[in-house]
């Protein structure tokens, strides 16, 4: 079991130091591709602050790119940062709401609405 654990753990870092290396130049054809392996890759190495500059690199170059916005939300509600996850979730339906992960995101939303303390209302009626 340790074996096969130092074995994959050694194909993730392969991985990741192939990726960085090729990385580098955005002008590469395959850029998008790369960029949303490796912020996946680092979804699941659990480096979520590292895979969400990674997915925000991808917006820079094109905001309609909707697995970019799915991948910040996944990289937040991990962080337990629940209302910027919730925010990137919308972002992410508003551009493929009929995509096979709407259903997840939308049911991440009631359960992180749900998680989240109430908003504050600061009006009274006098």
């Amino acid at each position: 079991l340790l074996s096969s654990t130092i074995y994959r753990l050694s194909h993730i870092a392969y991985y990741a130091m192939w990726l960085r290396r090729y990385m580098v130049d955005e002008s590469n054809k395959d850029y998008v591709t790369l960029a949303r392996i490796k912020g996946a890759m680092l979804i699941g190495m659990c480096c979520f602050e590292e895979a969400s500059q990674a997915f925000f690199q991808l917006i820079k170059r094109n905001s309609d790119y909707y697995k970019a916005y799915l991948g910040i939300a996944i990289c937040f509600d991990k962080l337990g940062k629940y209302s910027e996850a919730v925010r990137y979730y919308k972002k992410f339906l508003k551009l493929k709401n009929g995509s096979e992960d709407a259903m997840f995101a939308e049911q991440r939303i009631v359960e992180l609405k749900s998680l989240m303390p109430p908003k504050k209302n600061f009006l009274r009626l006098v």
